[in-house]
């Protein structure tokens, strides 16, 4: 059921980007990302979860992509040791 969930929400986030900003764009509204956060803790999508989301499809909250959202994306806290960085980040692509 999950893998669906994500696909609609996958969805709706390609959907309001490009009506927003245009094909190929990468910001998004805060209100809108606000919204689909909302939405996707709706559907059971962890919030580290929506942001891995946002980043696959290349969108940022707002203009630009703030380093505590790469924490999130990573599911580690922001200054976490190196060595707990890393191995998330090898996790996420081998998941990947």
């Amino acid at each position: 059921r999950m893998p669906m969930l994500e696909a609609l929400v996958t969805g709706l986030i390609r959907f309001a980007r490009d009506s927003e900003t245009g094909e190929g764009a990468r910001g998004l509204a805060p209100a809108t990302a606000d919204y689909l956060l909302q939405l996707a803790r709706i559907f059971g999508i962890t919030d580290q979860r929506f942001v891995q989301l946002l980043a696959a499809e290349g969108v940022t909250r707002g203009e630009t992509l703030r380093a505590t959202d790469a924490f999130a994306i990573l599911g580690v806290a922001p200054g976490a040791p190196e060595q707990v960085v890393k191995q998330a980040y090898r996790t996420l692509l081998q998941d990947n």
